[in-house]
């Protein structure tokens, strides 16, 4: 996860809401 976090930092505005539902 914290591989795909970084990643999805850099991605936010389009990974964001994916990544807030996999965090979730």
């Amino acid at each position: 996860i914290a591989a795909n976090m970084t990643f999805a930092e850099i991605v936010t505005p389009f990974n964001i809401d994916r990544l807030q539902e996999l965090v979730r």
